[in-house]
């Protein structure tokens, strides 16, 4: 799953626009305290060769290690309807989902399902709420019920 479209027009293509994506995530990363960071760390995985060196390319396959048991539920849910907020979040607070394990324990202890699938409230971005409910005729929402996924139940809409 690509998280953008881009253009075929002259200059509007990925591969046109990539140096100016990494210069920003480059100055995005610099505004970061050292030491764990979920927003650097992302930045870094995704610009194995770094995101500071001229003409590094990012990878739409990055996956952080602490998904490495379930990398197909990352790709597919996590990384283009979760990781933009929950990466901001920091991860103070255990909300940060840089691993499989931290959306496990709100699953377990039950806030998960009811901010997904019971009261709809995530995501709260309003154009990817509305992709993550709507396309491919609720697609996502079944596969977090998925025992493989997520195994959450009232996600799939009547």
């Amino acid at each position: 799953l690509k998280m953008f479209k881009y253009s075929d027009a002259p200059g509007l293509s990925r591969a046109a626009q990539e140096e100016s994506f990494r210069r920003l995530n480059a100055m995005i990363k610099g505004t970061r305290p050292t030491g764990f960071d979920p927003i650097s760390d992302f930045i870094d995985g995704m610009y194995p060769s770094s995101v500071n060196t001229p003409g590094a390319v990012s990878r739409d396959d990055y996956v952080p290690s602490g998904w490495s048991d379930n990398p197909e539920l990352y790709l597919n849910v996590i990384r283009p309807y979760c990781t933009t907020c929950h990466l901001s979040l920091g991860s103070s607070r255990d909300l940060d989902f840089t691993s499989l394990s931290q959306v496990l324990a709100k699953k377990a202890n039950g806030s998960l399902q009811p901010s997904l699938c019971g009261s709809r409230t995530m995501p709260h971005s309003e154009v990817t709420f509305k992709h993550f409910w709507t396309a491919n005729n609720g697609l996502w929402p079944a596969y977090v019920e998925r025992p493989s996924a997520l195994g959450l139940t009232g996600c799939i809409l009547p």
